[in-house]
């Protein structure tokens, strides 16, 4: 098994890669996919709060479809998922390195519990 090493000196276990059009692609790649998308298509690129806003909307609409047992729930939550990759852009944000720094501080301050 590789590991990653990142300027935190950390070493992460890998990450499995978001698969899409049939190859791999990291975080960092899927965060410049959304944008690229988003600007082509004219969607919003500089209302954070809207962006916000409407992602609520999507998480919500991906809980409706999987409570009523709809098909589309993996396509609802792709579009949760795709929200959080282009606020990040908007804002500056490397979503990757936050997400690895994130997984990184859990791992060191959560233990597993045992049943008793």
């Amino acid at each position: 098994m590789k590991f990653f090493f990142t300027e935190r000196t950390e070493v992460l276990a890998p990450v499995r890669p978001v698969v899409l059009r049939g190859g791999d692609v990291d975080i960092r790649s899927a965060q410049q996919l959304a944008w690229e998308n988003k600007v082509a298509k004219g969607f919003d690129t500089t209302d954070v709060p809207l962006e916000f806003c409407l992602l609520q909307g999507k998480i919500a609409q991906a809980f409706d479809a999987w409570r009523k047992g709809r098909e589309d729930v993996g396509a609802e939550l792709a579009d949760v998922a795709i929200y959080p990759l282009s606020l990040a852009e908007m804002t500056g944000i490397d979503l990757q390195d936050e997400i690895e720094a994130k997984m990184a501080s859990s791992r060191l301050r959560h233990s597993p519990v045992s049943p008793g």
